[in-house]
């Protein structure tokens, strides 16, 4: 089992997918979620045991190396390319116009600018919000309240759901997300 948070991201998200509510609880609560799923067969949604021992490692980097991008409950990069430096007007507008690989930050894009404007130019929230996603995004009662929540993943898209969580964490299902943002997921 690999230790890349993007390998650990992509079974969680794969399983999420299969799973509705899953997905749902992933994003209202994403922390929870991961916990949850990281007690396997014994937890609330029966994870099997290679699901389970992604979400433990997700757990423990979130813990103890929260400071590396793409590592946490809601693994937010550093800001790249100078997107720090952006006004929360312009990265609403690059938000808008899809630059966030899977995840769906088009939907509450004013709430994300601010949220992300503030990580970005606050190493020490940032870490934070990796480490506890709904206790620490700014504006997380505010998210938690549209469709997609603190962990903005989007509903399996129909032509994939045919595929197995095998067939979703290995076949680059999830595309575009080794882009810009909270992109765990491959």
């Amino acid at each position: 089992m690999s230790s890349d948070p993007k390998n650990s991201w992509s079974r969680v998200c794969a399983f999420a997918w299969k799973k509705p509510e899953v997905l749902n609880d992933l994003r209202k609560d994403p922390k929870g979620t991961i916990e949850e799923i990281a007690k396997g067969e014994n937890g609330k949604y029966k994870a099997d045991p290679t699901t389970a021992g992604y979400a433990n490692i997700i757990s423990r980097q979130a813990q103890t190396d929260a400071t590396e991008p793409y590592r946490g409950y809601l693994p937010i990069p550093y800001a790249v390319g100078g997107l720090e430096k952006l006004s929360p007007e312009e990265l609403k507008g690059l938000l808008e116009n899809g630059l966030t690989g899977v995840f769906r930050f088009d939907e509450r894009s004013d709430l994300w600018a601010e949220a992300l404007h503030q990580a970005w130019n606050n190493p020490e929230l940032l870490i934070k919000i990796r480490k506890d996603p709904l206790g620490n995004l700014p504006q997380a009662n505010e998210l938690n309240n549209s469709q997609y929540g603190i962990f903005p993943m989007p509903d399996l898209p129909e032509d994939l759901k045919t595929l197995t969580i095998e067939q979703l964490e290995s076949t680059g299902a999830m595309t575009n997300v080794n882009g810009i943002l909270p992109l765990g997921c491959v």
